[in-house]
């Protein structure tokens, strides 16, 4: 019988000669105990083979013994032969399949994954690197590595599972239909689950309705934890039709997994008063203070309201026709943005 593990980085379990038929499997099961009441737990298939083959090993590149990767991030094992002499012509093979994923993910592929085997060393390895975005999230997938040395043939497998993005949410915007740099826009997110919080959202938007996320504005620099956000000042017509938008909102979970929604709203064209945007702007506006909303931005440090304040105007004025004297208002106006963001 396997001794019982106790609680410690590494420990090691043998097993005694002949525990193992030629051609049968067998399963053995490890579990430590966690925080919280929890257990973690592990299971390792061993299959017997005829003749000596060669004993291996296989780590994550890190060191570490976690089964959960991120598909946004390189992947790299190491495979090892603990039972090769120095200067072994020993030959690697490294596969891998997926029974949730039915793309082939092809090893040979220099553009995907890179292997290197070293049979001079003391112990010869074989590291395999698969690049970032080649395995799909919410994933599992066996690496297996092959070693032939003096004709026997000996195999370990590797079991990962990616991490996928945060599911099960929606998210809203209220009201459905408004008018440009006048409607302030509420998007609120609610029903997202991910075992990786905490939860981040970033929100953009995109002025025409088929656009992609990646040709959205963002109204936040980055992901913040606040699952709502309400645009300070509104945003720029939809140039889509009946002036059609949409903005997005991406998902993220701790360890940088993402999904992403788009909410339609209308966003209709009004009338440009192009010297009360100015004077509101830059000062004299009404607020009170005698300092314009751009300061005031810049003052409070709220990069996220000054990069949607000042993304919605350029963009307004852009799809704008105007005439000498707000042509010059609008080159003032540039230049007290520049002046303010720089």
């Amino acid at each position: 019988s396997i001794p019982a593990l106790r609680a410690s980085a590494v420990r090691v379990a043998c097993l005694p000669s002949l525990t193992l038929d030629v051609g049968r499997r067998s399963a053995s099961r490890v579990t430590l105990p966690k925080d919280f009441g929890r257990v973690a737990e592990a299971l390792a298939v061993l299959e017997g083979v005829s003749g000596d083959p060669p004993q291996l090993q296989i780590a994550l590149g890190d060191g570490l013994v976690a089964a959960k990767v991120q598909p946004n991030r390189r992947l790299t094992l190491t495979g090892e032969c603990l039972s090769c002499a120095k200067n072994a012509p020993v030959q690697f093979r490294w596969s891998v399949t997926s029974k949730s994923d039915p793309r082939p993910v092809d090893l040979a592929d220099t553009a995907a994954v890179t292997t290197t085997g070293d049979a001079k060393r003391v112990q010869a390895r074989s590291p395999l690197a698969v690049r970032k975005g080649v395995l799909l999230g919410a994933h599992s997938y066996t690496f297996r590595l092959e070693a032939t040395l003096a004709g026997s043939t000996g195999y370990q497998e590797f079991s990962v599972a990616t991490n996928g993005g945060p599911q099960g949410g929606s998210c809203r915007v209220t009201p459905e239909r408004g008018f440009a740099l006048e409607t302030r826009y509420n998007i609120s997110c609610s029903g997202w689950e991910d075992e990786d919080t905490p939860l981040q959202y970033q929100f953009l938007y995109a002025k025409l309705p088929g656009d992609a996320v990646a040709q959205a504005a963002p109204l936040t620099v980055t992901a913040k934890q606040a699952s709502e956000y309400v645009t300070p000042y509104g945003v720029a017509s939809g140039l889509g039709a009946n002036n059609t938008a949409r903005f997005f909102v991406t998902v993220v979970d701790r360890f940088g997994a993402s999904a992403t929604v788009s909410v339609p709203v209308v966003v209709s064209k009004k009338a440009l008063d192009v010297g009360n945007l100015l004077s509101g702007a830059t000062g004299g506006g009404g607020n009170g203070t005698g300092a314009g909303v751009l300061q005031e931005q810049l003052a409070s440090g709220d990069t996220d309201s000054l990069l949607s304040y000042t993304t919605a105007i350029t963009d307004e004025l852009g799809v704008t026709e105007l005439n000498a004297e707000d042509a010059a208002l609008v080159d003032e106006l540039v230049e007290s943005i520049v002046d303010v963001v720089s």
